[in-house]
């Protein structure tokens, strides 16, 4: 009977804090004097819920996952990118910004019995242990992958930095099978990329060298982006770039901060982007001389999959014609979420508290009805279902990671084939950007010329 008793007070407790939680949340609103009998009437059936649900319910009740439930439905009610996030989820939620990752760093490739190597990442302690594009690995610390998903398997390769683990990896290259420790590690993730690896697996960012013509892949705004965007944009300055061709296609987001940085590199001056929400102050982003890249002619590229962050930054560019965006109008992900913590170790809730605007004043977001939303391109080249998966079987082809092959491999030919670097795949909006590029810099190589010319005879006459 006491532990009964004991087992009912638990449950009422958690319901409490329920209840306290909902209070907190819902106290922060404004117009106190109606906060109380809304409240009563609003929350109070929630207890009542609970309470017919342990009473009814065919199977025994968990009350911390119903808590969760209740609070998660709730936040799902106001839109797709408010939501509860448990404590056993912050960190993760924290490591998708920052470009790091735990692990031993494998892009995997489900296309066998056994879990296959679509690339190791670089640096990675995959790639160190001498793991490359193709190889199986048959055994994670013994147990068979045989017939595994990758997210069992990530759960077995998952584990603190500095652990151990063993995988028994037969390599494509040679068919040798043997037995690797890997330790795992931090790991930098890259979010800029190029069109084509070198053979030392770094990028080629010359898509053109002909007409001199940069091409630069954006996948993510994280941590890093910035400083990496930096490195590949000098070093096609380095290599006498007259155009550059930035990608922000398939570019779910990420960090407005480093939006910020990145579209603050292509301007000199004026807005970026501004902030306005029903309880939050208008807060204005603007561009500065400092850190500005030469300003070489700009195409920007952009799908139904550039979001947020990437609306940002391809925004800022169009609205201050530093640049012609290219593509389909983009998502319409314009919501700025904050994270706010929870007393007591609950977790967190992640809130739509403002939304995004352009330097023209539009609201990014797209919400029910709206008939414009994120960024309309200059230039509208749509393509097809099957051309954009293509295009993403190519970057995936692309981003292969080979790095130092063994020296056996040296004298086999048709072995190192097969682990040549492969380019991107000029797709539809690619080459229209190319073109557009293309007929830029002829038109502004003849008014060069021209300009040399009046300016010689000028000369002569003097």
């Amino acid at each position: 009977m006491v532990d009964e008793f004991n087992v009912m007070a638990k449950r009422n407790l958690v319901w409490i804090l329920a209840v306290i939680l909902l209070i907190m949340l819902f106290w922060q609103m404004p117009d106190a004097a109606n906060r109380k009998d809304t409240f009563y009437q609003t929350f109070i059936p929630l207890a009542d819920i609970s309470s017919q649900v342990k009473k009814n319910y065919v199977e025994p009740v968990d009350d911390e996952k119903l808590l969760e439930g209740a609070i998660q439905g709730m936040l799902q009610k106001l839109d797709p990118f408010s939501r509860y996030i448990p404590p056993s989820e912050l960190a993760n939620f924290d490591n998708q910004t920052t470009g790091t990752i735990q692990g031993i760093g494998i892009f995997p490739e489900e296309r066998s019995e056994f879990l296959t190597v679509l690339s190791p990442l670089e640096d990675s302690p995959a790639f160190k242990a001498g793991i490359l594009p193709g190889d199986q690995i048959l055994r994670i610390d013994g147990q068979t992958t045989k017939n595994m998903t990758w997210e069992d398997a990530a759960k077995l390769l998952a584990g603190e930095v500095g652990s151990k683990l063993t995988l028994e990896v037969r390599h494509e290259l040679t068919g040798v099978i043997e037995q690797i420790t890997v330790v795992r590690d931090t790991i930098h993730v890259f979010s800029v990329k190029g069109y084509v690896r070198n053979r030392d697996g770094a990028w080629d960012y010359r898509i053109d060298p002909e007409n001199k013509i940069g091409y630069i892949r954006i996948t993510s705004f994280l941590t890093n982006t910035w400083d990496e965007l930096d490195q590949a944009y000098h070093q096609l300055i380095r290599q006498g770039a007259r155009g550059v061709i930035l990608d922000l296609r398939f570019n779910p987001g990420g960090l407005l901060d480093t939006a910020v940085k990145v579209a603050d590199r292509f301007l000199n001056e004026g807005i970026i982007v501004s902030t306005k929400g029903k309880f939050q102050e208008e807060v204005v982003w603007r561009a500065t001389p400092e850190n500005t890249y030469s300003p070489l002619p700009l195409v920007v590229l952009v799908n139904n999959y550039t979001a947020s962050a990437a609306e940002i930054v391809s925004g800022a560019l169009k609205d201050h014609k530093r640049a012609t965006v290219i593509g389909v109008r983009t998502y319409g992900k314009g919501s700025v979420q904050k994270l706010i913590s929870l007393e007591n170790g609950y977790g967190a809730i992640k809130l739509t508290t403002a939304y995004y605007y352009l330097p023209n004043g539009q609201n990014i977001h797209r919400r029910p009805g709206d008939k414009i939303w994120g960024v309309e391109p200059d230039m509208i080249v749509p393509v097809s279902v099957e051309e954009q998966l293509a295009i993403k079987d190519s970057r995936r082809k692309a981003d292969v990671f080979w790095g130092k092959l063994p020296d056996t491999m040296a004298a086999d030919d048709k072995k190192m084939d097969k682990c040549k670097p492969v380019p991107l795949w000029i797709d539809t909006q690619l080459k229209a950007a190319i073109d557009v590029l293309t007929e830029t810099l002829t038109t502004k190589s003849n008014e060069e010329s021209q300009a040399q010319i009046l300016e010689t005879r000028v000369s002569g006459d003097e």
